[in-house]
Parts: C-alpha cells; structure tokens; sequence
C-alpha cells in the first residue's frame, strides 16, 4: 500500500469477530501515505485484523476510538509488527476483556527499527496499549504466574510516546514476555493493578536507550514497571510514580525480581511512593557500574527508596537525597554489600555464584551517598541483617528512632499487606540464607565512611544488634547525636582500626560508642565529644587514640585496657576500678606541661598548684601579674622580677605562651637583655635599645663623650676665671647640677611604669630630650644611654672591664688635658665636681642584689656583681667607699691649705659662701654622691620605696641645713636654693604617690596621668629655666652686662 491516503470510519460493529474496518488475510506493507480508521468495532482487531506480518516503512498508520470486544483495539496481527519508519498512533482505543488496547500481537514480536508510534488513552484487561504473546493469557491473581505462557517480544530502536494508557491487571501500555529498549520512550500517566505502565519477564535498556516514566501507578506492585529481569546500560527516569491505592503497594516506581546496572547506565527516581519500596522493589540488586538517584522517596513500612533481599555495588554511584519510612529510610535489604574486586562474592561459593554478574574490569570505586533520609523507627538510611563496605559510603542529616544511620538486625520487619510476591527459587533462597548464617546484625567497614549530622535515640550513627568491625578502611562521625546511648555506635561489640575520627559527637546518657558486649578501639581521634566517651559493658581495650576539645574524657568498663591514650593538654589523669580518664584541676590548680596519657604502664598525672604572683589560673591557662613570671619549663614556680615593668604579665596555656617578658628583657626574673639592647648606665636592670641606624648610634656616640665634656668645660671656665668676685654662672650651674640629681631618678622612676608607656610616643620623645638635659647636669646617664651599645658601636667586646674603662676614658683625658693647661688642682676640683658621682653610680650599680623567690622559701640571693664582674664584694665596696670619700677628702685638704686662698679653685669653692661656712661646697659634693650611691644600690625598678625614702630624708637633711645656715652671700641664692630642695622635695612625695598608685587596684588612668603631668611639670620647668639662666649668664660674665 503507496501513496493512498484511505479512512474507515464507523466500520464493524459488536457482531463482527476479525477487522471492524479493514480484514487482511495475508501480509500487510505500508511505505508512505496515511490510513486513518475512526470508531471501528469487532472482537478481534477493533479496526484492523492482519493475518500474517504487519510490516510499515514509512507513512502514517491512525487509529481512533477503535474498540475490541476481546483483543487488539486497534490492531489484531496473527504475525510480527515490524516498523522501519513512519508514524504509528493510537487514541482512546480499547480492548473490553482481553489484552492490548491498541494492538496486539499474537506472533510474537514488535520489532520497531525506527519510526514513532504514539499512544494516548488506550485501555485493556492486560497491556492496557500493547500485548504481545503467542497464546491467550489466563486470568491469575499472580503478578507474573503466567510469564512462562507466552513469549512475547517487543523491540523499540526508534520512539514511543504514550500518555493515558491503562489496564485493569497488567501492564498499563506495555505487556509482553520481554523488551528491549534502544530508541526513545516517554510514558506519561500510566496505570493498572501491577506494573504500572510496564510488565516484563526480561528487560533491556540499551546504551542508545532512554526511558522516562511520569505520574503513573499501580495499585499493587511495580507503580510504572513490573518485571522479572532488568538489565540497564541505558538512562531510566522514574517521577511521580507511587504504587497502591486499593491494595498494599510494593515498589512505587519498579518492582523487579533481579536488577543489574552495567557501566554507562543511569537511573533516576524522584517522588516515588508505596507502602514498601517507595522507589524500587527487588530481590536482587548488582551495581557494576553507572548511577541511581533516588530523591523524595518514600514509604509508609520498609524501604523508603529500594527494599531488596541482595543490594550489591561493585563500581559506580548511587545516591539518595530526602526519603523516608518507617524502617530504612532509604535502604531496607538482607545484604548491602559495597564490594572491591572479585573474591568476596565468589567466596560464598554454593548456589550464590549462579547469581553473580559477569564481572567487568575497570570502572570507577563504588560509592554510596545518603542526605536528610529518615525512618520513623530504624535505619534512617539503610537497616540490613547483613552489611559489608569496601568502597565510599556517605551519610549526612539522617536520623531515626534507633540507628540514626544504619541499623544492621537480626532480623527483616515484616511486610504489611499479603498480595507481595517473590520469584525467589529454592536455589536463591538458600543463598540468601547463607548470607546471613552467623553474621546477622553485623556491620563490616573496609573502605571510608563518613557521618555527620546523624541523630537518633540510640546509635546516632550505627546501631548493630551482633558488632560493628572495622579492620581496614576509615570511618569519620561528626555532630551526631543520641537522646540516649551511643551518640555514634550502639551495638553488642565494636572492633575498631586506627583511622577513626569523632567529632562533636554526643549522647546525653553517655558514650559515643556504647557497646553491650566489649570495645577494641585501636587508633583514632575524639574531638569536642562530651564524657563519657566510650563505655563497654564488659571489656575496653584502647590504644594510641587522642582526646581533644574537651575539658573531661571518660572510658567506662569493668575491665579496661588502656595503652598510649592521649587527652589534651590542661586535664588531670585518673583512675578507678570501673572508669579512666582525664578531667580539669581543682581549683588553682594547673597542668599545660604535656597532655596526660592514658596507659596501664604509666602512672597517672597530677595538676601542679599554681604559682605565686599568678594573676588567673585555671586548669589550662596561666596569667601571671605584672611584676612576675614563671619558669616555662615548671610552671608551678613563680618569681618576682627585679625590674617589675620588665615583666609584662605573661601569659601560659595548651595553646601556646605569650612572653614574659618585655620587648628587650629575657632570662629568668627579665633581668638579662637581648641582642639587640644593653643594660643601663645607671640601672642595670633596666634594657634600653641600641641603635639601629647608623645616624642614630652617631648621635649615640656624641651625646655618650659630650655630655661629660659640656658640663666639665663649663666647670672648668668658672674656676680659670674666678678672681674672688662672686660668679652667678658657677652658682646656677652647681644648683642644676643638685636639681639634676634628684630629677634624673624620678624620670626614671616614671618612664618604666604602664601608664607613662601608654602616652603618647610624642611624650616619651619629649622625655628622653628631657633626659639628655638632665644627664648633662647629673653628670650620669638617667636610663637612655647604653655603654655596652657604645662599645659594640666601636666594635669591642662589652665586658664590665671594657665598659669600665670607657667610662673612666672621658674623666681622665678631661683631666689630663686640664692638669696639662691649668695645673693638678684645679683638674682635681673640676674633676671631682662633674665625674665623682658618675664614677661613683658606675660601680656602685654593681653592688645591686635581690631575691626572686621569698627568702622563707629559700629564694637566693643574685648580686650583680657575680653575674657581670670579676670583683668579690670586699673589693667592689672598697672601690666605692674609697671613690665616694676621695673626692670630698680632696676638697678638704685643698681647702685648708692656706697657701691656696688666692687660687682660682679655692675662689671658685668659697666665693659665694659666708666664711663661716666656706666648706658649704663640700657637703653640696657630698650630698649628690650619695643620691648617686643611693640610686646605684636601691634602683628604682627594685627598690622604689627605699630609694625614695633615702633621696627625701637626704633632701629634708639638705633643706633643713640650708635654711639652718643660710650659706649664700646673696639673700636671693639662700632662696632660690630652698625653692629648688622644697621643689625636688615635692617632686619625691608625689613621685612616691605615683608609684603606689600605679600598683593599687582601684588606679585609674585618668588620675596617673594628671600626676605623670604633675610629675613632668616639676621636673621640666625647673630644669629649663635654669638652663636658660645659666646661659644668659655665661653670656653676660665674657661680653659683660
């Protein structure tokens, strides 16, 4: 038949028995053009009957609203259906009692090479659109009782699209004894009593093959397929389909007896749902490569997306995301096993090895993924008798009644309802059987496996009813949860290997592994998991695992074996007859020396008390105050620091120290000084920086030689000028000279507290100008000069020799040079004046001891003389003494010489005094050697109290002296001398109030910088202005008034 275009329209009717419309007796080809039949009846072939092969190449073949009383609403062939192109389409054709809706093949075979057949509302007892089959189908209540009657083969290489199709029984569109899919099919709202919109015996889906299934049911098995074999290389998509209405439903989207996905294959079900099996039923499932997504799938029993006796993966990946039931949300089988290479399966042996797939090589590690499942009562994800694991398995958010994750049992709930049924043979069953002798309730890991976000009541993770045994592979928990035991595993034993990891796991009745019977944890990590951690009903063997994160581990057993556990640093050890573990101190009690271990070999660990000047101590964590620090390596000893401000406060914990000690200090107590500083001319416990830059050490090096050269030149021009006449220059500058000596220590004094270091870094610029000023005066370095720096500068080793020598090197050559100009005594009064105190300061500093620890508990005593000189202490004090008397015994002896009234240094001495008190010079001399002594021997970094003590009962002496005698010939002199003793009186007592303060608890930083202003005031006002008077002065003795 070519290029005809023909209709039948209203032909045969309830009598007619073959071909409403049209009756072929033979063989029918059709190459192009169209036929179009129209509400034809009969019994047999509602519009056509065909007698022998139905063979299309090409045109349009249509029927609509054909109608068979018993089969072939459309089409009745007696022979084969063989399509290589054209368009096939039926709708709303039915078959009243019989099979094939649309069409039906008795011959045997549709065998589409190409083409499209379209079918769209077509209804029938069995294949609701197409039957194909040799003989009649008998009515059976059994989904697949009558497979064996017929052979039937439907062939598809090219398209099918069907929508509507329905049958009371079987197959909503497609019913025959096997299929094999190599082109495209696309069915859409299918349905009938079992297999939804597909019934097989076998099943293909080809490589080239794409199937997609949407809003279909059954209303007992299969929702859109039902089939003995399934064998998929294809892709295969399932949604929306759900399986029972009238009866208890099995497999929303397949059910299958035997399922076998091969490399390349894909398969997809979303939204499925039946009472069991919400996605797809089977007794046997092998993965050998390719992909399966289930997503929001669900059941109100078992299985919320497969249930299945044997699910087996060997390559590939299958996924599930959001699926639900009542046990396993996701999986419910006998055996899940998740196998690499060949042996495991073939090692069953018996009738199991007639079950295995061909193996095939390469392809990539099986991997299981489970999100957000959950069951109602067991196995959020997966709940087995039998489960092995050698490739990847990932579970994330699942939970459940018991086994927040997976539940291996000792037994298979039963399944409600009573129309399911089972293909297994007698042969399968004992394999099954095997499978689960002597292992049920039992999980094997071998490969990795990760959990998180997993919750239930009992086995937030795993809950096994026989052990958990992980002999090779990894496992990771993290934040999952128990409402009771077993935050991550519950089960009756649990063997474990070393590379285990559990975090933020809790239980609220304890132990994130909870085991019935015994625990062989034997490597791993705990992490922030909440005590107890492990508890084992009978035996705990544990070794070389690591507790961190947490403030108390506990390991509970009547009988525990413990060897290299390890808790984090800051816990104590204990033990007892029924628990070990670790746990915080007791109060003011510290321990950050080690993490204690956990090992019957070895005791436990004690916290150390903590240590004196400690400013907060708890069980992992040191702060000491300022002033204070601790030996790092026992931290239980605390020390006072010579220098208070040396000590910042340093802090020591598990995770790490802060230092101790201040930029520049190190050394036990701070008191040595690192590279890059050098101890103080005048306090050598005081660090000060060596310069960096090669400007700033040669402004180092100038102010180091001439502030000694500056004042002596000074000197040495009022003594070479005095003729008896009274020189105002030579009394303001011994006057700043005495004012010097106070100011240079409380500058000192103030520049190492906390709240002068947080001024501004203007103010400490500002300060240390200030200091050169009064070094210049004082004839001595107040804090900012380093000789040790000044010798590195020119490249010598700083020894105390060294150091002494240069500081003796300035002096003498002044000397010398005077001696050589003016004569011995003159160089001796000029000398004596600007550089005693200095010496004196230099050696004396040397004399300095103090104690770290209390003396009651045996603190020694440290001299610095031991640890910077060669001197004993007989021989340093006999140089002090015998500097600090020379010089006043010098002035003396020139002084009472008589010979020498008219000599310009006796002039100098007496000139401005009354004759009755012509030494007045001398006890001047005197007083600012013992300032320079007392500062030297009590610095203020040590002793603030006693040196303030000393320099105010030496100023009041002083005060009190001159306003006794009134030395000065002039009434002005006497005043401004009393001014400037009741100035650095005053300067001292607030000075002393600074420092209390700064120590109190209740100071404030507002009130210590209203006094550091007080402070600085008294002490730069002063010293500028006489600066500036003796200037004006020198200026108008050499030009005159």
């Amino acid at each position: 038949m070519s290029d005809v275009d023909i209709e039948f329209r209203g032909c045969g009717g309830p009598e007619t028995e073959d071909g409403g419309a049209l009756y072929v007796e033979g063989r029918m080809d059709m190459s192009n053009g169209s036929v179009v039949f129209r509400n034809g009846s009969a019994m047999w072939g509602g519009c056509l009957f065909v007698g022998q092969r139905l063979f299309m190449a090409g045109g349009l073949l249509r029927f609509e609203h054909c109608v068979a009383g018993e089969l072939g609403g459309g089409v009745y062939a007696q022979g084969d259906l063989v399509q290589s192109g054209g368009h096939l389409h039926f709708a709303n054709c039915h078959a009243y009692r019989g099979k094939g809706g649309a069409l039906h093949l008795a011959g045997t075979d549709l065998l589409q090479e190409n083409g499209k057949i379209t079918l769209s509302n077509c209804w029938a007892g069995n294949g609701g659109c197409i039957c194909s089959n040799k003989l009649i189908a008998k009515t059976n209540s059994s989904a697949i009782a009558d497979m064996e009657d017929f052979q039937g083969k439907v062939v598809l290489n090219g398209t099918l699209v069907a929508g509507g199709g329905s049958a009371d029984y079987k197959g909503g569109v497609i019913f025959a004894a096997s299929g094999e899919l190599g082109g495209r099919m696309t069915l859409r709202n299918c349905k009938a009593r079992v297999g939804g919109c597909l019934h097989f015996k076998d099943f293909v889906v080809q490589a080239s093959g794409r199937l997609s299934v949407m809003d279909s049911h059954a209303e007992s098995e299969g929702g859109c397929l039902l089939a003995t074999h399934l064998r998929v290389t294809g892709a295969v998509s399932f949604a929306h389909c759900r399986a029972g209405a009238v009866y208890d439903g099995e497999g929303g989207a397949a059910k299958v007896h035997g399922l076998t996905l091969l490399p390349g294959g894909k398969m997809t079900f979303t939204n499925a749902a039946a009472v069991n099996a919400g996605a797809l039923s089977a007794d046997f499932i092998f993965q050998l490569g390719g992909s399966v997504h289930f997503a929001n799938c669900s059941a109100r029993h078992g299985g919320g997306a497969i249930n299945a006796l044997w699910l087996a993966q060997r390559h590939g990946n299958m996924t599930f995301s959001n699926c639900s039931a009542q046990y396993g949300g996701a999986v419910i089988a006998v055996s899940l096993d998740q196998l690499l290479g060949t042996g495991h399966l073939r090692n069953r042996g018996g009738p199991c090895s007639k079950l295995h797939p061909p193996l095939l090589p390469g392809g990539s590690p099986p991997s299981m993924a489970f999100h957000s499942c959950t069951a109602e009562q067991s196995g959020g994800a997966v709940r087995a008798e039998v489960i092995q694991q050698e490739g990847r398995m990932s579970f994330d958010n699942c939970h459940a009644r018991s086994g927040g994750a997976v539940k291996a049992s000792r037994n298979r709930p039963k399944k409600e309802g009573s129309n399911s049924v089972r293909w297994s043979s007698n042969n399968e069953h004992s394999c099954i059987n095997k499978l689960r002798r002597n292992v049920k309730g039992t999980m094997v890991i071998k490969g990795k496996i990760d959990f998180s976000r997993c919750w239930a009541d009992s086995g937030g993770a795993i809950r096994t009813h026989t052990s958990v045994n992980m002999s090779t592979g990894s496992a990771s928990f993290r934040s999952c949860t128990a409402n009771a035991f077993g935050g991550a595993i519950f089960s009756k034993n649990v063997y474990l290997s070393q590379d285990v990891s559990f975090s933020e796991v809790t239980a609220l009745s304890g132990g994130l592994i909870f085991a019935r019977g015994e625990v062989k944890m034997l490597g791993g990590r705990v992490m922030n998991c909440s005590p107890p951690q492990v508890m084992a009903e009978q035996r705990l063997e544990i070794a070389n695992v690591s507790f961190t994160g947490t403030t108390q581990v506990r390991l509970g057993a009547p009988d525990i074996s413990a060897e290299r556990v390890q808790c984090q640093n800051g816990l104590r050890s204990f033990k007892s007859d029924k628990d070990q573990g670790c746990s915080r101190c007791d109060e003011n009690g510290l321990q950050i020396d080690r993490g204690p271990v956990l090992d019957n070999r070895v005791n436990i660990t004690e916290c150390v008390p903590g240590p004196r000047g400690a400013l907060r101590v708890e069980s992992g964590y040191l702060k000491m105050k300022v002033g204070h620090m601790v030996d790092p390596r026992n931290v239980s000893r605390g020390f006072f620091c010579p220098n208070r401000y040396a000590c910042i406060g340093g802090k020591a914990s598990v995770d790490g120290s802060s230092p101790m000690c201040d930029a520049g200090y190190e050394g036990l107590g701070c008191v040595e000084c690192s590279a890059a500083y050098g101890p103080s001319d005048s306090n050598s416990l005081v660090c000060v920086p060596c310069a960096e830059s090669q400007m700033q050490r040669i402004n180092q090096l100038a102010r180091f030689f001439l502030q000694d050269l500056v004042l002596f030149c000074l000197s040495a021009g009022g003594v070479a000028s005095s003729t008896g006449r009274q020189k105002v220059s030579a009394v303001l500058t011994n006057q700043f000279m005495s004012f010097a000596a106070v100011a240079g220590p409380v500058l000192l004094a103030v520049r190492q507290t906390e709240s002068f270091k947080h001024a501004a870094y203007s103010l400490d610029e500002y300060v240390d100008g200030l200091s050169t000023l009064v070094q210049v005066g004082e004839g001595a370095s107040t804090g900012g000069m380093s000789v040790n720096c000044i010798l590195r500068y020119l490249g010598f080793s700083p020894t105390w020799q060294a150091e002494a020598l240069l500081t003796l090197l300035t002096p003498a050559c002044a000397m010398l040079a005077l001696t050589a100009i003016r004569g011995l005594r003159i160089a001796i009064v000029v000398g004596v004046n600007c550089f005693l105190a200095k010496i004196c300061l230099f050696f004396g500093r040397y004399l300095v001891c103090f104690r770290m620890e209390p003396e009651d508990l045996g603190g020694e005593v440290i001299c610095e003389y031991v640890r910077h000189t060669s001197l004993s202490f007989a021989s340093l004090m006999t140089i002090v003494v015998v500097v600090m008397v020379a010089g006043p015994i010098s002035w003396v002896v020139l002084l009472n010489d008589e010979r020498n009234t008219k000599a310009g240094f006796y002039l100098y001495l007496t000139a401005q005094y009354r004759d009755e008190v012509k030494f007045w010079e001398v006890t001047r001399l005197v007083r600012k050697i013992l300032l320079a002594v007392i500062c030297a021997v009590y610095p203020i970094t040590l002793h603030p109290l006693t040196q303030i003590l000393c320099i105010s009962l030496i100023l009041l002496a002083a005060l009190v002296m001159e306003m006794r005698f009134l030395p000065y010939l002039s009434h002005s002199w006497n005043s401004s001398e009393q001014m400037l003793l009741v100035i650095s009186m005053a300067m001292v007592c607030i000075t002393s109030f600074y420092l209390a303060n700064e120590r109190h608890w209740s100071t404030s930083r507002s009130s210590q910088c209203v006094l550091l202003g007080v402070i600085l005031a008294l002490t730069i006002g002063p010293s500028y202005m006489q600066v500036t008077l003796i200037l004006r002065q020198l200026l108008r003795e050499r030009f005159g008034e």
